[in-house]
């Protein structure tokens, strides 16, 4: 399969990008391992203020750290210095289609609260707003875009388009379906409808989209769109997220157990444990050989066995008057795991069963999107700012 992080921008591929929501949907990030710890302006390479909340993720692509922001009746794209954080260009959604035809899609009936993360694979980037799919150059110049019957689902977090093979994957509401767009020409290639759309959307590495479906699971080929291999009884009730690694299939829930499934190229996808005493379980997780990393509801850390489900090791993350609930799926860089809470507190666990805490970082505004990686520079997006923090800086903010 042709991944993001297997093409190439210039004939060079670029160091350490994050092309999408997770990086390539593992949370792993690429590169040099992040800071550990930043404060007293130490560590904080740059902050560049936001005018709404959202909880879309940024990507980024050498240079280029790009971003959806809300406006109070629109959507723009951002694109910035991922050395200083300065604007290097902005397409507001008033601009599809150009200022003098002005394409109808431009009128946002249902303002996005751009919750999808964009995606990129160094050519061009795609963009979900709400009912506009929208394709851009990492210059800012239009390719392609498209109006769709969809809305912001009603908490915000829609799932985050995915590239691959060629194609441009999207959830979409209304009604739920997953549909599969030509990446050069916005086209639609293949369309299968599910009775919710997903939060999130898990492509294994032999091209198979795993999608939740009542009562049980779908497998979708990419290339086709064709049925692989469904699951129709699911006892436990269908998973909310679903974190791949090598070989492996781990679905969760909240209200549901953690469950282990053996994958095999295109095949039956063959349970192996479940584990109802993880806890609540809401967002992916992150392997990093055998061990499964997950983070619950209520803010525990876990480890597992990812072949056998057993819990080697929990640690709790809560501590009092901090928000509890917890927002960003984990991070693995540099056999650490990067976990952040509601209330903006970045905790550094070691990629280990034991889980000690490294490192505890408190950025002081509100959190409610997933941390994004790349190359030794951590990204965070508070509700007012988004924060570069990298190893050596020093910011007097």
């Amino acid at each position: 399969m042709a991944w993001l992080g297997a093409l190439v921008l210039g004939g060079a591929l670029s160091a350490g990008p994050w092309e999408g929501w997770r990086g390539t949907g593992d949370g792993v990030v690429p590169g040099k391992a992040l800071p550990l710890q930043w404060k007293d302006g130490s560590g904080r390479a740059w902050r560049y203020p936001l005018p709404r909340p959202a909880s879309g993720s940024p990507v980024v692509w050498g240079d280029r750290v790009i971003l959806a922001q809300p406006d109070a009746f629109s959507a723009a794209v951002l694109c910035l210095s991922r050395q200083d954080g300065r604007l290097l260009w902005r397409r507001d959604v008033s601009q599809i289609g150009g200022v003098a035809t002005r394409s109808p899609v431009a009128q946002l009936t249902r303002p996005s609260r751009c919750g999808a993360t964009p995606v990129t694979d160094g050519r061009r980037v795609v963009v979900l707003l709400g009912s506009v799919i929208w394709c851009l150059d990492l210059e800012g110049n239009e390719l392609w875009q498209r109006e769709v019957e969809n809305r912001d689902p009603s908490n915000g977090m829609p799932a985050s388009p995915v590239l691959v093979d060629g194609l441009c994957l999207v959830a979409l509401e209304e009604p739920p379906r997953v549909e599969a767009l030509d990446a050069a020409s916005g086209e639609t290639r293949w369309s299968v409808p599910l009775d919710r759309a997903p939060r999130s959307l898990a492509v294994t590495r032999d091209g198979i989209l795993v999608a939740a479906s009542s009562p049980g699971w779908l497998g979708v080929r990419v290339r086709d769109g064709g049925t692989a291999w469904t699951l129709d009884r699911n006892p436990e009730g269908s998973p909310v997220e679903f974190t791949l690694g090598p070989g492996w299939l781990v679905a969760s829930g909240a209200g549901r157990p953690a469950m282990g499934f053996s994958l095999k190229g295109d095949g039956l996808p063959v349970r192996r444990w479940a584990s109802s005493s993880v806890g609540p379980v809401s967002i992916p997780g992150v392997f990093r050989g055998n061990h499964l990393f997950l983070l619950t509801e209520n803010g525990d850390a876990v480890c597992l066995d990812g072949e056998k489900g057993r819990i080697l090791g929990r640690r709790s993350l809560r501590a009092e008057g901090e928000v509890s609930g917890n927002w960003s799926a984990p991070l693995l860089s540099g056999g650490r795991l990067y976990l952040a809470n509601g209330s903006g507190v970045v905790t550094v666990l070691a990629a280990v069963p034991a889980l000690d805490v490294l490192a505890v970082n408190r950025v002081g505004e509100p959190f409610s999107s997933t941390l994004a990686g790349s190359d030794g520079d951590l990204f965070l997006r508070t509700e007012s700012a988004l924060w570069c923090l990298r190893e050596g800086a020093r910011s007097e903010d």
